[in-house]
Parts: C-alpha cells; sequence; structure tokens
C-alpha cells in the first residue's frame, strides 16, 4: 500500500467520524496536504463538503481555516460513491 493509499484511508476513516482540518490531519496522520488527499477522494467519487471556520493562531490572532466534513454522513445516508467532484452543500 502506497503511503498516499495509507493517507486517504485514515482521512476517510476520520471522516466517517466528524469534521477534520488540515492541524488535525498533520498531528492525527502525517498528512501535510490535507487538501491533496480531499481531492483524491473527491477524484474517488466521495462527497465531502468544506466550509470556512473561525479559530485562533498560535499567538492568538483569529484566522479561519477549512474544515472537511463527509456530505452523507452529515444527512445520515451512508456513504455512497457518487461521480464527480467540488463542493457539496450542506
Amino acid at each position: 500500500m502506497s503511503r498516499t493509499n495509507r493517507q486517504t484511508d485514515q482521512l476517510l476513516a476520520a471522516l466517517r467520524a466528524g469534521p477534520i482540518t488540515a492541524l488535525d490531519a498533520l498531528n492525527r496522520f502525517g498528512i501535510a496536504r490535507l487538501a491533496a488527499r480531499i481531492r483524491d477522494l473527491r477524484q474517488d467519487g466521495w462527497s465531502i463538503a468544506s466550509r470556512m471556520i473561525e479559530t485562533t493562531n498560535r499567538a492568538g490572532d483569529a484566522c479561519r481555516v477549512a474544515e472537511y466534513t463527509l456530505a452523507d454522513a452529515n444527512r445520515g445516508l451512508l456513504p455512497i460513491q457518487q461521480p464527480g467532484r467540488g463542493r457539496v452543500s450542506l
């Protein structure tokens, strides 16, 4: 199994459990380029929603980061692979 496949498998399991940010992915799985792995999952047919959330950086300043969620899980449905990719509105 390639590192990319292992990372996408770990990421998909995490998305099934709830939302994830780039910092979460880096700390939990060593995924430094979360957006690239999200793109891989979308190309495989997974519907993944993204939204910007407010948080604070280590200097205490307000900033916005992307939070990703498995869209089908939010609707109480089993994940269904769908063709296409892109943002999904919740």
